[in-house]
Formats: C-alpha cells, structure tokens, sequence
C-alpha cells in the first residue's frame, strides 16, 4: 500500500533511522524512494544537531475549550513559577524545575496512548460492554419488589411434595 502523506512516510522513516539503519537500508524495508529517504533522514539530523526532538507529531487535533483552557493554565502556572524563581535570584532551583518539565514532558511521549492504541482499547472495551450487560441482566433483580412478592417468594410451601 503506498504511503500517501508526508506524516505516513515520516512515521514510517522515523524508528527506522532511530534504530541506526542507513538511507539503503530504509529504502529497501520500506520501498520509499532512495532520494526520499534521504530527505527525511537529513531532516531527522538537521532537527537533532540543533537539539529540536526530531520525533514524531501528528496533526494537530481540534480541541475543545475545556482542554484548550486547561493547557493555558497549566502553561501558566509553570512560567509563572518559574518566574518567581528567578526573580528571587534562585538558578539552580529553576534549572531544575525546568529539566524535570521537560523530562515530564518526554515521559508524556511515553505513556499517552496514540491513535491506534486508543481505538484498540475501544474495541477491546466494546467487546466487554455485551458480556457485562448479559450478565448483568441475568445477576440482576428487580431493584422495587412489592411486599406481595417479596412475602410469596419466602413463604415456606405447605403440604407434602408430590413423588
């Protein structure tokens, strides 16, 4: 299946050339042009010869205005304490505070789930929903019972069972 974006060659190029493989080698896995190849991965180490992560972003997702305002107060908040810090001449506390954001940031990397991991989850979660529904309903007793029912289900039988 060829690849149709820019964002599906880069995320095909990007472990590859991570993992140490060669423009040849990329090329011959994957079946992208040699000269494309190229490109990314010159791309790829211009970005980290600079010391911009050269990782992987997606396409920005519409967000609502919950997590936009969100964002902006936790974006906030951090420069905000980071300019307490230096204003009170404490260097090395904001040096700090600052790596253990951004080591924060790249552990973020690691534990959200992408877009083919959320869907999984989803269809596993949906496979579950019926199975707990069924079981559900048959576990399930009537949450209002009438006295009447109540006092016709405990009542001891009389007579003698029939052989």
């Amino acid at each position: 299946m060829p690849l149709k974006t820019n964002e599906d060659r880069n995320q095909t190029v990007y472990p590859l050339w991570e993992s140490g493989k060669t423009v040849d080698e990329i090329a011959l896995l994957t079946g992208i042009p040699r000269g494309t190849v190229g490109y990314y991965v010159r791309k790829f180490n211009r970005l980290a010869r600079t010391g911009l992560s050269p990782a992987i972003v997606g396409k920005a997702k519409k967000r609502d205005a919950s997590e936009v305002f969100l964002s902006f107060l936790t974006k906030a908040h951090f420069f905000r304490s980071l300019l307490e810090m230096v204003n009170a001449g404490d260097f090395q506390k904001s040096y700090y505070y600052i790596n253990t954001m951004k080591l924060l940031l790249e552990l973020k990397s690691y534990i959200t789930l992408d877009e083919e991991e959320t869907r999984l989850l989803s269809e596993a979660l949906s496979s579950f929903s019926p199975k707990v529904t069924s079981l559900q309903q048959k576990t399930a007793t009537p949450k209002h019972k009438t006295i009447e029912s109540i006092l016709r289900d405990t009542k001891p039988q009389t007579g003698h069972a029939v052989k």
